[in-house]
């Protein structure tokens, strides 16, 4: 192939200069006035013709020229592949060395130890998982416990109504107290006095309102607000005769707080007119 286009070359060298010999035989007889401009312009084409002609085959020369280089390279890389797989088919005919065998060997090792230790990480997790489920049951468990244990102890506990210091506590160890019985005595700084008033002039008294007692020690009259009014114990019920009988008036206990001063002290008399 190569041959065949550098014989094409040539000839089309050949081509181009017996094109110009005749282009400088006619140009020298157009010039004497011996030939004719039709002539000259047509030897002047094959001229040109001739040098295209050449050039064209100069380049299908060098494409080939590298064709021939890249597959001349292509053709290394070949040999060099097909030298690799005949050492690797070399080796593997004449047998694994004992360095490569150990090798193997130490990697075989690693690699069961590698999936031992796999497997036991996924038991330790799921063991981990099952922990954390019973935990989190007992959690709630004991929060049902805790809340159970806050209401006993709510229900246990007494609040006063104000702030003070437990001067005396009346029920007695183990003793069942009634609704409405005194549970602690407790000393506040804040006067008040209680008065039990019959359910025929209750309605004079309210929650908040205003009310004016005599101090008897003072002969002296104080205000006082209502704090709060309640049922009063049994037996301050009072008894009126009736036609068919006796029958019992309700009571209510009234408390009603009053301003400390330096005259009035705890336990002096207080009278409150009532309707």
């Amino acid at each position: 192939m190569r041959k065949s286009r550098k014989k094409t070359v040539a000839s089309r060298q050949q081509a181009l200069d017996l094109a110009k010999v005749n282009y400088n035989r006619i140009q020298a007889l157009y010039d004497a006035g011996a030939g004719t401009k039709a002539e000259l312009d047509n030897a002047k084409n094959q001229l040109d013709n001739a040098q295209i002609a050449l050039d064209t085959a100069k380049d299908q020369v060098e494409i080939a020229n590298n064709q021939i280089t890249a597959a001349s390279k292509q053709s290394d890389i070949a040999k060099n592949g097909i030298a690799q797989q005949q050492t690797a088919l070399d080796k593997m005919e004449a047998g694994a060395t004992a360095e490569e065998r150990q090798q193997a060997r130490i990697k075989t090792e690693k690699a069961k130890e590698a999936l031992t230790q796999t497997s036991q990480t996924r038991k330790d997790v799921k063991n981990s998982e099952y922990n954390v489920d019973l935990l989190a049951q007992q959690k709630q468990a004991l929060s049902v416990q805790l809340k159970t244990l806050e209401l006993q102890r709510g229900r246990m506990v007494l609040k006063a109504s104000t702030d003070g210091k437990v001067a005396r506590i009346v029920p007695k160890m183990g003793e069942i107290v009634s609704t409405g019985a005194t549970g602690a005595v407790i000393e506040t700084n804040q006067l008040y006095y209680d008065i039990y008033v019959g359910e025929d002039s209750i309605s004079q008294f309210k929650a908040g309102g205003n009310v004016t007692s005599h101090v008897v020690a003072l002969d002296k009259d104080v205000q006082g607000k209502v704090r709060y009014i309640t049922s009063a114990p049994q037996y301050t019920n009072m008894r009126m005769s009736r036609d068919k009988g006796l029958s019992d008036i309700s009571s209510f206990q009234v408390r009603v707080d009053v301003q400390r001063t330096s005259e009035l002290l705890p336990g002096m008399t207080v009278e409150v007119v009532t309707k």
